[in-house]
């Protein structure tokens, strides 16, 4: 579950131009007290020493009082934690991080370095964007709680395919999740979809097909279909967007995804299905968990 600290503290204009999330104060390199956040949205703000905290606790993105930004994991107060991530901005003069409206995650320096930005995310350009702690690990910003922008730290399951370009698609969390792969082990992607949860079985498959339409049993059409398994009436299983009834209406929103809603095909938002097909070959392995 995300949370979300609202201000807590007035800083002066100079130092703090935006109010927003301030989560406690860390003690040492990895920090020894507990955040009350584990996100930032837009206008939030972390200033040196401070952090965020995921949900499980074990991970603890640290904004370190010597103005670099890490991230931690296996975080445990007292006996220290492992540094999977680090800004590199140590000695920068960095003295806030701010989530800015324009979905760019932002370091800025004090006014006696130059007031400059030290460091920045990259993710400019998408309104409303947000920096999180989630429950799978890693730091994320997402916009809408889907599109993954940039990441840190993010871990997929492991289903031992290393070397292998593949994809993941998770029904065992709160929300049905996707995973896609690169062969050396990174995230591409990794967002919520809707399937149905024991169908097809959980399991090795392998894409077989793809086509760029594709037509419902009587009631819906879709886009973007990649295949990988059958159901137990002989049914072709796939990745798709979200179906559209024949009036034009969606079958479920975008809000709705990460919940079992499916008959047995597995819905995405309407982007993400586009660069799947692109991205996933035929004969790409694809791996059912749950």
């Amino acid at each position: 579950m995300r949370t979300r600290l609202g201000a807590i503290a007035v800083l002066a204009t100079f130092l703090l131009p935006v109010p927003g999330v301030l989560a406690q104060t860390v003690g040492d390199r990895a920090g020894t007290t507990t955040s009350l956040a584990n996100s930032l949205g837009p206008g939030d703000v972390l200033v040196p020493g401070q952090s965020l905290l995921s949900s499980d606790g074990s991970y603890r993105l640290a904004f370190l009082p010597d103005g670099d930004l890490v991230l931690y994991r296996n975080f445990a107060p007292y006996w220290g934690a492992e540094e999977i991530w680090s800004a590199g901005t140590g000695g920068s003069g960095g003295d806030r991080l701010v989530m800015q409206h324009n979905g760019d995650l932002v370091m800025y320096q004090a006014l006696r370095f130059g007031r400059g930005p030290v460091w920045h995310s990259g993710t400019a350009g998408f309104k409303g964007a947000e920096l999180a702690l989630p429950e799978e690990g890693g730091a994320t910003i997402r916009l809408n709680d889907a599109e993954l922008l940039w990441s840190v730290g993010l871990r997929a399951p492991d289903v031992g395919l290393g070397g292998r370009k593949h994809l993941v698609y998770d029904r065992r969390g709160a929300k049905m999740m996707l995973w896609l792969v690169e062969a050396d082990g990174t995230v591409a992607d990794s967002y919520p979809v809707s399937g149905r949860f024991r169908s097809p079985a959980a399991g090795q498959y392998e894409i077989y097909s793809k086509s760029p339409t594709a037509r419902g049993i009587g009631c819906c059409s879709m886009e973007h279909m990649v295949r990988f398994a059958w159901s137990s009436k002989g049914n072709r299983i796939g990745f798709h967007s979200i179906p559209l009834y024949d009036n034009g209406l969606p079958m479920q929103t975008v809000g709705q995804l990460g919940q079992a809603l499916s008959g047995g095909c597995v819905r995405q938002r309407n982007d993400k299905a586009e660069a799947l097909y692109d991205w996933a070959p035929i004969g790409m392995p694809v791996v059912v968990l749950g």
